[in-house]
């Protein structure tokens, strides 16, 4: 069947939490959710570009029924994701160098054995 929360897991977490699980596992929710309408974008396009107006509505129709349910899939998140903890024990690790005094790591987060590098990984192309 179609991914849902009640067919995927995580493999491998930072902090080992279930707060950090859960969090991916929504963020993973909405992107299989969100994913059927991906596929529509060339062809509404096309409806646009062609005055095919019976297209077109039929593609706003099932974009407007996707997103209508994203946040209901979002609020999931507060069952099982603290926002304390989220904020202090697993943000650190998605934060990377940046900002992170507040957290008490006025340098970043540096991992120990790993050579400097130009890449950014507060930036999510970068992980």
């Amino acid at each position: 069947g179609p991914l849902d929360l009640s067919n995927m897991t995580t493999v491998q977490t930072f902090t080992g939490s279930f707060d950090e699980s859960w969090f991916y596992l929504i963020t993973a929710a909405v992107e299989a959710r969100s994913a059927s309408v991906v596929g529509d974008i060339p062809e509404l396009l096309a409806a646009i570009a062609d005055h095919d107006h019976p297209t077109l509505l039929a593609k706003l129709q099932n974009l407007h029924h996707v997103l209508s349910d994203l946040p209901a899939v979002l609020n999931e998140m507060y069952k099982h994701c603290d926002p304390y903890v989220f904020y202090w024990r697993i943000h650190p690790y998605l934060a990377g160098w940046s900002n992170m005094a507040s957290a008490g790591l006025p340098h970043g987060l540096l991992y120990r054995g790993v050579d400097d590098c130009d890449v950014d990984p507060s930036d999510e192309a970068a992980l």
